[in-house]
Parts: structure tokens; C-alpha cells; sequence
């Protein structure tokens, strides 16, 4: 079969379309024809080795897994023995994060346990993007301080790959949404159903004297001591896959400033893969609650251009891979 394979820790240019083995799937797991993927954040983290302490899970000199991508959407192939939910032809889509990944390549063993079932009427293309942004975007809306009806919420890094998702299902909960990105992806966020934008090159939302009773803050740069005045009493601020300060002020600072104003405040604890929130998902990506905004698309032997792209900044919500 065809993969994208690397061998060490790196760029793009560590990347290589190769001919490797098909696997076999094991006890408990299913064979996938992957048909569709995507180029996320955290797949360059991953790529590049950073930060530097991911490494004691990846391994620490040389990556273990070497045909790398998380989101996988495809169909069912053969299922291994002791596996009772799927039949060849069942379409299928999973995160990959905590399993191997391996979603760069044409067929992937996956424990049936992380697959959840594509509906009829959603594509490839659109599971294949969906399974991290998407639930980092639901779970960043929902857990650390669940929206309500009515409620104001903004989205901090709207534009990227979790933010089309968490702007979509804040405004499927009834929320007023307000959007935080670079002035030349306003377009796109107010398309996918922001009530308001904000150019922030232009605008400190911080300064705005505005308040909301949540922030999903994706930008993740800190600042998390100036945010509370722009917290509603009894709100939340949620940090999603940042690095760096924001990192550290999302898992150290936050939680005190909230204790001691009143607020609930931290770095979103991750649930990879999880099976309700991905079921979820599916149904909001069938009644169309969910739109995943697809910058581009590409065939599996550029996915080393799509990473240069991803890691520049140079896109807007998901980069699709065609398999």
C-alpha cells in the first residue's frame, strides 16, 4: 500500500510517499480503506517532536509510529477475530491519536472500540476532518462551563482548525458568538454563522469592556489574569491546545484567578477519541448543525505540502487529505 512515512523527527521534508506493507489486523481490531484525512496542529507537533516532553509518549529519539496522521475517515475492509460491530463496507471514522495513528495511507488497523460509524448522508471528506478539531471544538463548549441558551460566548482563534467547530456548536446551543481572528478570515467565520467579528490585529477584545459568560480561548497566549474582567460572574474560560505560556497559564494560573473570582477557568482536559462526543458529532455533521469549512484538498503525495501550509498559518478550518 501506499503511506506517508517518516523516520525521524522534522519538517515537511522528513516526509516520504512509500510503498509499505497492508497491516493485519489484530484480535479485536478492524482493517480500514482510509479514504479521506486532514493535516491538523497537532500532527506538525507530532511530526516535529514539540514540544520536547511529548517525546517520552512518541518516543524519545526516533518516533515509534512512522506513518503519522490522527484523523482517519474510510470504510471497513476485514475485521480481525473477537470484532462483533462492523461488516466489510461499513463506513467508518476515528481519531488516531492514542492508538498508533497511522491515518496517512491507504488501509489502517484500528481497535474496533475507537471507530464510530459515519452516517449515510455525510462525506468522506467531511468525517475525515472532523474527529480531533471536532471534539476538541464540542467538549471546549460544553465541559469546563456547559453553554446555555441565550448565553454570550467567544471564540478566540475562530479561524483555525478547532474554531469553525466550536463557533458552529456554541451557535447550536443557542449561544450569541463572538469571533476573534485576522482580518482576512473574517469572511469565512462570519459565513459559518458568527454573530460578531473581531479583526484582532485592530481590536483587543480585552480592552472592549465587553464580558461573556464563556471564552474558548484557541489563540492560547496567555493573558489569563486581564481575562477576567471580561468573564461574566459564575462564566468560564477554557484553554484549548496551546503551548508555551499559554500552556502553563491555562494549567497553573487559571484555575486560582477562577477560584478567586468566581469564574471556572483552565486548559480543557482532552478526552481523545471519545466515542459519545464522536457520535455526537456525526448527528450534528447529518442534520447539518455542523459544517466543517474545508480550506483545500489534497491527494495523499502532497501531504508534506499541506503541512508546510498548516505550520505557516496559511489556511482557514480544516486542510482535507484525499486517500
Amino acid at each position: 500500500m501506499k503511506a506517508i512515512v517518516r523516520d525521524v523527527y522534522g519538517g515537511p521534508e522528513v516526509l516520504e510517499l512509500r510503498d509499505v506493507e497492508t497491516p493485519n489486523p489484530g484480535s479485536g481490531e478492524v482493517l480500514v480503506r482510509v479514504r479521506a484525512s486532514s493535516v491538523n496542529m497537532a500532527d506538525v507537533d507530532y511530526i516535529t517532536g514539540r514540544p520536547w516532553a511529548g517525546r517520552f509518549a512518541t518516543g524519545l529519539r526516533a518516533p515509534k509510529a512512522r506513518i503519522p496522521g490522527i484523523d482517519m475517515a474510510g470504510e471497513v475492509e476485514a475485521a480481525g477475530a473477537g470484532t462483533t460491530r462492523f461488516d466489510p463496507g461499513d463506513r467508518v471514522m476515528a481519531d488516531l491519536f492514542d492508538v498508533g495513528s497511522g491515518a496517512w495511507a491507504e488501509y489502517v488497523a484500528v481497535p474496533e472500540a475507537a471507530l464510530t460509524p459515519i452516517p449515510d448522508d455525510v462525506s468522506f471528506e467531511a468525517a475525515g476532518v472532523t474527529p480531533s478539531a471536532g471534539v476538541f471544538g464540542l467538549q471546549g463548549v460544553r465541559d469546563k462551563r456547559p453553554v446555555r441558551a441565550g448565553e454570550r460566548v467567544l471564540v478566540n482563534g475562530a479561524s483555525g482548525n478547532v474554531g469553525p467547530f466550536a463557533v458552529q456548536i456554541a451557535k447550536s446551543m443557542g449561544a450569541e458568538v463572538t469571533a476573534v481572528c485576522r482580518t482576512e478570515k473574517m469572511h469565512v467565520v462570519r459565513a459559518i454563522g458568527a454573530d460578531h467579528v473581531i479583526d484582532h490585529t485592530a481590536e483587543d477584545y480585552r480592552a472592549s469592556g465587553e464580558r461573556y459568560d464563556l471564552i474558548v480561548d484557541i489563540a492560547g497566549r496567555g493573558g489569563v489574569i486581564g481575562l477576567r474582567n471580561s468573564i461574566e460572574p459564575g462564566g468560564g474560560y477554557v484553554v484549548i491546545g496551546a503551548n508555551g505560556r499559554g500552556y502553563l497559564e491555562g494549567t497553573l494560573l487559571a484555575p486560582f484567578v477562577g477560584l478567586a473570582t468566581g469564574r471556572k477557568m483552565g486548559l480543557l482536559m482532552w478526552r481523545v477519541n471519545d466515542t459519545t462526543d464522536m457520535a455526537d458529532l456525526a448527528r450534528m455533521l447529518a442534520d447539518g448543525r455542523v459544517h466543517p469549512h474545508i480550506d483545500s484538498t489534497y491527494p495523499l503525495a502532497d501531504v508534506p505540502e499541506a503541512l508546510t501550509r498548516v505550520q505557516a498559518g496559511d489556511f482557514i478550518g480544516k486542510i482535507a487529505v484525499s486517500i
